[in-house]
């Protein structure tokens, strides 16, 4: 099987639903792929995540909310979130901390299982994921999953290793 068969598999054809709000979010305006599956588009070993995280400019994110439950998708308004919820087992977030508002601007075009996306440059995911393994407040697995994820990028990218605490064992 393939990666986008495995992932349709589990999440009941997620794929097609992450297109759909993927091609929305390129008319509505700038953004990006942000968390595990934009580490995907840059890794060669992918990280199986239901999750899908996003980062929308700030002043296209009410644009984009409307266009999305004009679609169907139920949105939640949070804090520093926006989850956004259809009809596959794909968990969306929308991030609108404002930590994550230049990604979109120096974002890559990539490739998610052949459907292109904007996905964040490799810079931003590794300061991304430093400050959140390093978030006192973050569940303690996710942060096990954060470090894990940048030794990924340590193993693959050893440019990178010099903006990599080293964490553990590690």
């Amino acid at each position: 099987m393939t990666d986008k068969q495995i992932f349709d598999a589990t999440t009941g054809q997620g794929s097609d639903e992450l297109q759909k709000i993927f091609k929305i979010c390129s008319e509505t305006g700038e953004w990006c792929l942000i968390g595990g599956l934009a580490l995907n588009t840059y890794l060669d070993e992918p990280r199986f995540t239901r999750d899908a995280d996003l980062v929308m400019t700030h002043d296209k994110i009410h644009d984009l909310c409307s266009k999305l439950e004009s679609e169907g998708f139920k949105i939640e308004i949070h804090d520093y979130s926006i989850n956004i919820k259809g009809t596959s087992r794909v968990f969306i977030q929308i991030s609108t901390d404002p930590a994550f508002s230049h990604f979109p601007e120096r974002a890559n075009q990539k490739d998610l299982w052949g459907i292109p996306v904007k996905s964040a440059c490799l810079e931003d995911l590794v300061a991304s994921k430093v400050r959140a393994a390093q978030s006192p407040s973050r569940r303690g697995s996710k942060r096990i999953q954060d470090c894990a994820d940048l030794e990924r990028i340590r193993e693959e990218y050893p440019e990178y290793s010099k903006f990599i605490p080293t964490f553990g064992d590690s």
